[in-house]
């Protein structure tokens, strides 16, 4: 098993979101290109170039600028981790069933039916046509039928108590009553017109549509599932091989598959685990369900497929980054080091295991130090694109 440390650190720089290119604008690498001013510099600094090599130079403003923050590196907790995949479902509870109110051909009424689309209490959502369509009724002429079946019965009971009709003849007008029931009770074949409208019967998101437009529909059919989306439950299929580890699991940290790969704490919005090894489906015997409820941070929909990382048991005393804090090349992985208030120094370290949100570090680290939690990307960028930073010149 692998564990590692959700992380602690102190935020010391604050955050403000722009363009790559606007802050490569403004910032770069200190090992730069000397070619160009070769015969310009003195044998010593040439040597004190050499020194800062794999320097980069931020000035605060541009840290600003490019949402760069640094943190101190202190020890925290380790975590064992099960690494699985999962899937994003509505809390029970929270969902309300769409229903036909009459047999027909179904159409949307507003296009596609995607899951995660939001939708209105009242809105319209599927329209039902009857038109030309061969549906179930009862008649009229059948309820007709029953009612003079049963009037004459009721006449019939009063004649045999005053012994002016045999037993035969009531046992006839019972079974002519049996009969005309039995009738109206079987669906009769008729052609109908006309046709409904469906409507979410909630404010909400789609989270599923059960049928296809030009499907035909019975009185009460299922058309679709709405759900308020306020709590919703991640539920994870875990190989049989971690059986043992099952007991211990506590929360999770998801990924949710994108550019930007959001990653989420779940512990952060009330998660709890609300069962283990139930509601097994036929691959019962490969995997084991885990289901943990939590309150919707925004922008998870049911239905969504995620990135799993189950926590289990603990240990104090790790090292540990947030995954943003990690650049890499060639297989290798880096952080940028604080030396000086605007000077980082790109520090290659070891990682270990990652819960999805935070990554253990093995070696290359030491506590006290100063490292960029936020915007490393930026300071790679920079390093890369060999600009000398602006206002930066090498008079040391």
């Amino acid at each position: 098993m692998k564990y590692l440390n959700t992380g602690f650190f102190k935020t010391i720089a604050g955050s403000v979101s722009l363009a790559a290119l606007l802050c490569l604008g403004a910032c770069g690498a200190h090992d730069h290109d000397h070619a160009e001013h070769e015969g310009e510099h003195t044998d010593k600094e040439k040597a004190e170039d050499h020194d800062h090599e794999g320097v980069v130079v931020f000035t605060a403003e541009q840290a600003k600028a490019c949402g760069v923050e640094t943190a101190e590196v202190r020890p925290g907790e380790f975590t064992g981790v099960i690494r699985t995949t999962g899937e994003i479902v509505a809390a029970p509870g929270d969902e309300r069933t769409v229903s036909a109110k009459a047999a027909g051909i179904v159409s949307f009424a507003g296009g596609e039916m995607t899951p995660g689309a939001p939708v209105g209490a009242g809105q319209t959502l599927f329209r039902i046509s009857a038109r030309g369509v061969t549906t179930t009724d009862n008649n009229a002429p059948l309820r007709a039928t029953l009612a003079s079946a049963e009037a004459r019965l009721k006449r019939a009971d009063g004649l045999l108590a005053d012994k002016l009709i045999t037993q035969t003849e009531y046992d006839l007008i019972k079974a002519e009553v049996a009969a005309a029931r039995a009738a109206l009770a079987t669906p009769q074949a008729t052609v109908t017109s006309g046709g409904d409208v469906a409507a979410s019967p909630i404010s909400g998101y789609i989270a599923e549509c059960l049928v296809r437009p030009g499907d035909y529909i019975e009185v009460g059919a299922p058309l679709a599932v709405v759900t308020t989306n306020r709590q919703l439950q991640l539920r994870a299929d875990v190989p049989q091989r971690y059986s043992a580890d099952l007991s211990s699991i506590r929360g999770a940290n998801i990924v949710v598959p994108a550019a930007d790969e959001r990653r989420i704490r779940l512990a952060d919005y009330g998660s709890r685990v609300v069962s283990v090894g139930k509601g097994s489906n036929s691959t019962a015997s490969l995997y084991i369900p885990v289901t943990i409820e939590f309150n919707n941070p925004g922008g998870l929909t049911a239905g969504m497929p995620v990135e799993a990382y189950l926590l289990t048991d603990r240990m104090p005393g790790v090292i540990t980054v947030p995954r943003e804090a990690l650049t890499e090349e060639e297989g290798m992985y880096f952080v940028y080091v604080e030396q000086s208030p605007e000077h980082f120094r790109k520090q290659r370290v070891d990682v270990g295991a990652t819960d999805g949100v935070s990554a253990q570090i093995t070696s290359g680290l030491k506590e006290g130090e100063r490292i960029v939690v936020k915007g490393a990307t930026m300071l790679k960028l920079a390093a890369n694109s060999g600009k000398a930073p602006q206002g930066h010149n090498h008079n040391h």
